[in-house]
């Protein structure tokens, strides 16, 4: 994240759906092979916290270490003002990406800290797919997508914890032709003049009306790194 990103906030009337909803139980052999996979890969997860007074939630990025099946640790992704956070919000789940599907982790929380997280794993999970997750909106705040000198600027219509959706018009209708869906663009969130978020997404889905167009972007999470790249990988520990 740049300097001056922030996670992006949702009121809770309007948040995915609870670790009851919709979804197949899934073991914690499953989870664990997918933690380390993420781990050996470099990726991170979700840990939605909630605010301890009012009715809202964040979602932050971590990085999980090597799990051997009852507790799993894992290191915060940079976030500007965490010190701050921690004292407002305490932990309610994970939501950890599994192919096309996502895990909804309720995990018991054991400590957390400025560095990490340290959580004892369920027996079970559930497992559903992205599109169940409640689409917040993202009223006032601009976009500006960038690829390869070609600049788009547009709206943030929606968003999830794992994509966002974002539209917006061209006096220039080429522009949306310079635009190759299958490599990466460069996002920024803007609400006025205040930079919320940055990063590298991949297109998903792209729809054009003569001169707009909208785009559902997801999330690199390989791009953002608070720690220097590994040496060695961390040996990979998979559940028999």
């Amino acid at each position: 994240m740049g300097e001056g990103s922030k996670s992006l906030q949702a009121d809770e009337r309007a948040q995915e759906e609870s670790a009851a909803g919709p979804g197949r139980s899934v073991s914690k052999s499953h989870l664990v092979n997918r933690l380390n996979y993420l781990n050996f890969q470099d990726q991170t997860i979700l840990v939605k916290l909630r605010h301890k007074s009012y009715d809202n939630s964040i979602f932050l990025r971590a990085r999980p270490h090597p799990c051997a099946g009852e507790r799993l640790e894992c290191f915060w992704v940079e976030t500007p003002s965490l010190k701050q956070l921690l004292k407002a919000y305490d932990f309610d789940y994970l939501l950890i990406p599994d192919g096309k599907k996502y895990l909804l982790v309720n995990s018991e929380l054991v400590s957390m800290s400025e560095e990490k997280i340290d959580l004892v794993l369920p027996v079970t999970c559930h497992q559903f797919q992205a599109r169940v997750i409640k689409r917040h909106p993202g009223a006032g705040i601009s976009v500006e997508l960038a690829q390869h000198g070609a600049l788009f600027h547009g709206d943030l219509i929606d968003f999830t914890p794992v994509s966002l959706r974002a539209t917006g018009n061209s006096d220039h209708p080429k522009t949306f032709q310079w635009i190759n869906p299958e490599m990466t663009v460069y996002l920024q969130l803007l609400k006025g003049d205040a930079l919320l978020y940055s990063g590298d997404f991949e297109i998903l889905s792209q729809d054009s009306k003569e001169q707009a167009r909208s785009f559902v972007l997801k999330q690199l999470h390989s791009n953002i790194h608070r720690f220097k790249s590994k040496k060695y990988r961390n040996i990979r520990q998979q559940l028999s």
